[in-house]
């Protein structure tokens, strides 16, 4: 099982958990804190709809030495909640193997989820068979996932923290249980922010202050050059020296760095050679290479910032796009270091990087989900723990050279046809409606305006009654009867809304109907 799947699929259970409609408006207030922009109509529903999404064929994975595709054993498959838990809890006396950007993510999502527990006291009692897999999670009660992560962080847990600022419930002395009372009681993002920063700077263990540290990623959403984009960014102080990064950020030790990088090629030369001196490479990601990959042709620019101090990779689609799926319409950032002394290479560094992105056929929302959750959007912060393995590429920075001018000396020819950009484009623009949006949101609509209309028709003729029938009316029915039209009214007006979310959501996995 892909550690990176069980991440998500923790952020995926936040997703189906909201999309269930029976949470207290304060406990929807706090998921929308953690991850902004997934709570309202059109935005829930995007764990389902990134599940579809990863099934095309053009993600069907690619064997990484003949280049051919790979027939795929089943359709792509996220663990369950208990599955996912119990794949990323590995116990102190276990080898390491979960990373510790990975670890960071997985307990972002278990405060989340312990807050909705805790919200909506819904750790009590037995739950339903089918979430209790025999495993050695099964109990009679679910756990709260703070509980099953958290001790398992670092090998010095009995150590104590210092006291946890605003923290609600008195310290214990037990570093564990004091870090899960303030994180089971942060129920904004800052809040969350405030209490894994205090810890990443006071904790005696110095695995749970590395897993403490990882940055947020920040997903926002932007026009550019007319198209709406996804926009990664985070901030990291690096534990990282200068020197160190000069060592390592070249894009083609990233496989080596992080798991979510499948693989860099080199695209092979052009001529004549357009690229100017950017370098091109083919990046294949995913987050469980036996199930999907997403293939994109990149170039990129190594540089040092104008006062000398930093250095930095800018990157791009590449023109022409060889070798790639075509999903992506949008792939452009930046990842810069800084050192915070400057002019001293053995200085640690800050890194700043920004991700925009827009895959064809997936929401805004979900590709944020998709950034952020599998680290595609804060790779740095995930990767710079440890030195590659193998094939370090030295920082170089790149040099202009003058487009069309470069021949290739082994003899290579024109890659031949490739798509346009605007070929690539107007493809990219034709996006189509999940199998089932159209039927659902038509049905959705017929029923809530049949549901209107027989409302109306029912107290109408009520109305109708009472005042001809011989009697007359009087007041006190007149404000009954006005009680139970605000009654109606505001339940119809919650079942409209109800409809709207859920027709915007994907449909089932074993949905039939199409979009005609």
């Amino acid at each position: 099982m892909s550690k990176l799947h069980a991440q998500m699929a923790l952020l995926g259970t936040i997703d189906e958990v909201v999309c269930s409609g029976d949470l207290h408006n304060e406990t929807v207030k706090m998921v929308e804190s953690f991850l902004p922009g997934t709570t309202g109509v059109g935005q829930r529903g995007w764990y389902r709809e990134l599940k579809h999404f990863l099934k095309r064929d053009e993600l069907t994975p690619v064997d990484s030495v003949s280049g051919t595709p790979i027939t795929r054993e089943g359709p792509v498959t996220f663990p369950s909640y208990p599955e996912a838990l119990e794949e990323l809890a590995i116990g102190p006396a276990e080898e390491r193997t979960v990373d510790p950007g990975t670890q960071s993510r997985a307990i972002y999502a278990a405060s989340v989820l312990s807050n909705v527990a805790r919200m909506e006291e819904v750790l009590q009692g037995q739950p339903p068979a089918e979430l209790l897999p025999e495993s050695r999670l099964s109990s009679a009660q679910m756990p709260d996932p703070l509980d099953v992560l958290l001790p398992v962080i670092g090998r010095n847990n009995d150590e104590p923290l210092p006291e946890i600022p605003g923290n609600q419930i008195p310290p214990t002395g037990n570093a564990v249980t004091d870090l899960k009372n303030a994180l089971s009681f942060a129920t904004t993002r800052a809040q969350y922010a405030a209490v894994t920063d205090f810890v990443a700077k006071n904790a005696v263990d110095p695995d749970l202050q590395d897993v403490m540290r990882r940055p947020l990623c920040s997903g926002a959403l932007r026009k550019i050059d007319g198209k709406f984009c996804t926009v990664l960014t985070t901030s990291w102080e690096s534990p990282f020296t200068l020197k160190q990064m000069k060592e390592i950020i070249d894009p083609l030790n990233w496989p080596d760095l992080c798991e979510f990088f499948v693989s860099m090629e080199l695209q092979p030369p052009l001529n004549p050679d357009p690229s100017g001196g950017w370098s091109r490479v083919l990046e294949s990601v995913s987050g469980d290479e036996t199930q999907w990959q997403m293939r994109t042709a990149l170039r990129y620019w190594k540089g040092v910032s104008t006062d000398g101090e930093g250095i930095y990779i800018n990157y791009d689609l590449d023109n022409p796009r060889i070798g790639d799926c075509k999903l992506v319409e949008v792939d452009a950032g930046y990842i810069w270091a800084t050192p915070t002394t400057p002019g001293d290479e053995d200085s640690l560094v800050k890194i700043r990087t920004c991700k925009q992105v827009r895959i064809r056929g997936v929401s805004a929302t979900a590709t944020a989900a998709m950034g952020c959750g599998f680290g595609w959007g804060d790779a740095m912060s995930r990767m710079f723990s440890a030195t590659p393995t193998s094939g370090t590429t030295n920082f170089t920075p790149s040099v202009p050279k003058p487009a069309g001018q470069y021949k290739d000396p082994t003899g290579g020819t024109d890659p031949g046809d490739q798509p346009s950009d605007d070929a690539v484009s107007e493809a990219a623009e034709e996006v189509e409606l999940i199998d089932g949006w159209r039927g659902a949101i038509i049905e959705a609509m017929r029923v809530q305006l049949t549901d209107g209309i027989e409302r109306g028709k029912r107290l109408g003729t009520k109305f109708a009654v009472q005042w001809s029938d011989g009697e007359g009316i009087s007041r006190d029915e007149v404000a009954e009867l006005g009680a139970e039209l605000g009654r109606e009214m505001t339940q119809y007006a919650t079942n409209v809304f109800d409809a709207a979310a859920t027709a915007l959501q994907p449909p089932p996995e074993d949905a039939t109907k199409g979009n005609n």
